[in-house]
């Protein structure tokens, strides 16, 4: 896997790189196994709003602690992939900055809501969540401003 690029003073619109790591929250309900220790394909499955691409944030932008403890659906593990992994999947990642919360959003333009279902994005689905993704947590947020420990 790629390892992390070094913060940059872009606004996030710089195109992406594939010595870049990105990084996808995770629901606890799309973790498998009996530990709840494996990531499901369907992590990186779009979401029907997903019409553009399926989204991911730039790891040197934000952290997976950031993420993971960002308001919305619980999320205490993150799924991290090399660029250069999705660029070998026959991919693309393309800037999609939400200033200023999300200035490294990201996405995948290849992968979408009219998509989904297709066989070629289900068997992407199952790489990506296999040979291609690191997981990272769980991540504790201790406290509601996302302050808190890795376990």
């Amino acid at each position: 896997m790629a390892g992390q690029v070094p913060d940059t003073a872009g606004e996030g619109s710089e195109p992406v790189l594939p010595e870049e790591s990105i990084l996808r929250r995770i629901s606890y309900t799309y973790m498998e196994g009996p530990r709840k220790d494996k990531i499901s394909p369907n992590v990186f499955k779009p979401r029907l709003v997903d019409t553009d691409g399926l989204s991911f944030f730039r790891e040197n932008f934000h952290t997976p602690k950031e993420l993971a403890c960002a308001p919305g659906p619980e999320s205490r593990h993150v799924a991290r992939v090399a660029v250069e992994s999705i660029n070998a999947l026959g991919l693309s990642v393309r800037p999609d900055p939400d200033p200023p919360k999300w200035p490294g959003h990201c996405i995948v333009p290849e992968l979408h809501a009219g998509n989904r279902d297709d066989p070629w994005a289900k068997d992407l689905r199952v790489k990506l969540a296999g040979q291609f993704s690191d997981l990272v947590g769980p991540i504790l947020c201790a406290d509601a401003d996302g302050v808190g420990d890795e376990e």
